[in-house]
């Protein structure tokens, strides 16, 4: 992840977080983790934002989806 700029960073560093908390309950607080844990999660997360796995992206999808269903009239 060398090309991001310094906000970039922050938002991979943030989903990395989620992504790490949400896995499930650890004794050990993300900050706390070593480079080799952080790593993983940091490589997880910059792929899911490459691969536009971002919730606007999903609730974009959704309307997408919503708008072609054609319900019957009662």
């Amino acid at each position: 992840m060398p090309d991001l700029g310094p906000k970039q960073l922050r938002v991979v560093e943030r989903l990395a977080n989620k992504l790490y908390d949400a896995s499930g309950p650890r004794a050990t607080p993300w900050l706390r983790q070593g480079w080799t844990v952080r790593q993983a999660w940091l490589k997880e997360a910059g792929q899911r934002l490459r691969d536009g796995e971002s919730f606007g992206d999903r609730l974009g999808a959704l309307r997408d989806v919503w708008g072609k269903i054609r319900l019957p009239r009662l």
